[in-house]
């Protein structure tokens, strides 16, 4: 039974090998408090989630299942914000509310980073949790959540965008614009010596591995919020039965929904409705669009945030149909949900570095050596082989691209040739293995 929860459910992604991303958050979050706020600066992402990353290694340990749990507990309190929204902002009665958290707990986006050591599973709790502080008034709560969210990624600019947009749409007279700007300008303003330091600090580069999205992708843009579909994975699994057929058909369906449920929403529910699609859509698009023209930075996992929308979106308009019509979409919707949760166990299954590394640990001796040939595989050979044995192998400090966490990379740790016998070298080929080699 734990064996087929463990491989043939989500729960892969809680015991699977770690990879790059990963093993890149337990080095940083490993250095002392004042080396991450200088490293992060240098980095793509603001420092709180390594801040508190740092804190829970150095409490609970540092095992793949340790560190993956701190973003297992954030989920687990997304849910639970989740279901205060869904009774006291959309009035659902108890039993409709567990049936319809049903579609957050098998959300394939939030399930997946549920399970993953970033900083998205915080990125969503904390999103969340704005907008309800928001909606209940709670000026000092969300002046608090909000500044967080800020420290944790600099997308989250683009959910204070939204609450901004359509605060002036709903909030017309001066006195209450007076106070909600109030409110907006203490985020912001807190936020600010970090992102001065941050320009301060960063070495802007050009060099990223985003593919730029096509026009074809924005007519996926409902279904991408709703499963975090990415192109690479579309090449390997392209076929009717894999993620191209699945993506389209809950494409259609989904705008459908949008279509049916909208026309449907009365007068005096507007107000939520604007809410809630700009919440959903709004970031996406913008990002979209500059991603179209420009860098792109269109990655779902970035908008973690917006499908969080997404789905109070979709319970918002299921409840304005007819119960036949509201039966089928569900239905429909736990079916397509299941397909891609099947598809993302075969091709979101990590090479299992885990297993690799402890055949070698058996074998090399203290003054051996390990080699990665590919700069993707060094920080994930340090954190379970050690750093001062582990080295990248035939490159080029200069070209190594700074997405691969090379704030975490020095000129030393490059080789352009093997150590002499008896030093053996254990040289670890990309997804593939190893193989020993001697000058």
């Amino acid at each position: 039974m734990l064996t087929f929860l463990f491989t043939k459910t989500p729960l892969l992604f809680f015991v699977q090998s770690f990879w790059r991303d990963e093993a890149f958050s337990f080095l940083l979050a490993k250095q002392s408090l004042i080396d991450i706020l200088f490293l992060t600066a240098k980095d793509f992402n603001p420092p709180l989630y390594y801040l508190i990353l740092h804190l829970w290694l150095n409490l609970f340990g540092s095992s793949e299942i340790t560190l993956r749990t701190l973003s297992l507990i954030f989920f687990t309190l997304t849910i639970y914000k989740a279901y205060d929204m869904l009774t006291d902002v959309l009035h659902l009665s108890p039993k409709k509310t567990i049936l319809y958290l049903f579609l957050f707990l098998s959300n394939p986006v939030l399930l997946y980073y549920a399970f993953e050591v970033r900083m998205y599973a915080m990125m969503g709790f904390l999103a969340v949790f704005s907008f309800q502080a928001l909606l209940a008034q709670k000026h000092k709560t969300y002046i608090l959540v909000t500044t967080l969210a800020l420290y944790t990624h600099y997308f989250m600019l683009l959910v204070l965008a939204v609450q901004i947009i359509w605060s002036l749409m709903f909030n017309k007279k001066p006195s209450h614009q007076k106070h909600t700007w109030r409110m907006f300008i203490y985020p912001l303003a807190f936020f600010l010596p970090w992102l001065i330091f941050f320009l301060s600090q960063k070495v802007f580069t050009n060099a990223f591995w985003i593919t730029k999205p096509n026009l074809i992708d924005f007519l996926y843009l409902p279904a991408v919020l709703y499963t975090g579909y990415e192109k690479e994975y579309m090449r390997a699994f392209g076929g009717i039965f894999g993620y191209r057929g699945v993506i389209s058909v809950l494409a259609v369906l989904l705008l459908a929904l949008i279509g049916s449920g909208a026309r449907r929403i009365n007068r005096d529910n507007r107000r939520l409705f604007w809410l809630l699609l700009l919440w959903a859509f709004l970031s996406p698009i913008l990002v979209f669009i500059i991603s179209f023209v420009s860098q792109s930075y269109y990655l779902p996992r970035y908008l973690l945030f917006s499908t969080v929308g997404f789905i109070f979106l979709l319970v918002y308009l299921l409840e304005s149909l007819p119960r036949k019509v509201k039966s089928f979409f569900i239905l429909f919707l736990l079916v397509i949900t299941l397909s891609y949760q099947l598809i993302n166990l075969n091709s979101k299954k990590k090479f299992d570095f885990s297993t690799m590394s402890k055949d070698l640990k058996m074998i090399l001796k203290p003054q051996d050596r390990v080699y990665v040939t590919d700069e993707r595989d060094f920080q994930v050979a340090q954190y379970y082989l050690g750093e001062d044995r582990v080295f990248i192998y035939g490159k080029s400090y200069e070209n190594l691209p700074a997405y691969i966490g090379k704030v975490l990379i020095d000129k030393d740790d490059i080789r352009n040739q093997l150590p002499l016998a008896p030093i053996k070298a254990a040289v670890i080929v990309h997804n593939r293995g190893y193989y020993f080699q001697m000058q």
